[in-house]
């Protein structure tokens, strides 16, 4: 899958949001330096593989721990900034015209199949208790092996903060299992209240 210049500029935007000096090394690391200067456009600038590298030197530059504590914040950037969008304001829209139990799952299968179409491949499921999204090839763990713990902090705090802004509740979300720990795909469980 291709991905466009506007989801580059986004995903770089945020990352500068929460950590600028990191930004650069990771680039020049994963031999993606050109994609820096990345104008918001539906142009087609990289592929799923180069973003993959980016998550990867990243965990390779800063390791585990530093990683996902950088992927939580970089999660709640991406999520402002989505939301701030046009697509994002959409989203709430849409949310908002359901019925309050229903919030949260219109908002997380929203947001999944938006992923789906720009970046990840996703499915939503869901259950009286819960959302879940299982994301089949994960770019910010592909290339990662043997983590400790499931690594994939950006989309978790992504869909926490994402049901809290359409519920007006405190969220939880959980990646129950993850591609970095050998998991078959990253699993998020999201409580619906």
């Amino acid at each position: 899958m291709q991905v466009t210049g506007s989801t580059v500029r986004y995903i770089l935007d945020a990352m500068a949001a929460v950590e600028p000096s990191k930004v650069s090394p990771i680039l020049e690391r994963a031999g993606l330096k050109h994609l820096a200067g990345v104008t918001a456009t539906a142009t087609p600038v990289a592929s799923n593989g180069d973003l993959a590298r980016v998550y990867a030197t990243a965990y390779e530059l800063m390791g585990e721990t530093m990683t996902r504590l950088f992927l939580s914040r970089y999660g709640e950037t991406v999520c402002e900034t989505f939301l701030a969008s046009p697509d994002g304001k959409a989203l709430l829209a849409e949310a908002a015209a359901q019925p309050p139990q229903l919030r949260v799952a219109v908002a997380i299968k929203g947001m999944a199949d938006r992923m789906s179409k720009s970046v990840y491949q996703t499915r939503f499921s869901e259950d009286e208790v819960a959302c879940y999204v299982d994301v089949a090839d994960c770019l910010t763990c592909d290339g990662v092996r043997h983590a400790r713990a499931p690594y994939c902090a950006s989309l978790e705090t992504l869909f926490t903060a994402l049901g809290r802004q359409v519920s007006g509740k405190r969220i939880t979300c959980l990646e129950t299992t993850c591609r970095a720990m050998g998991g078959a795909t990253c699993r998020y469980r999201i409580w619906k209240t």
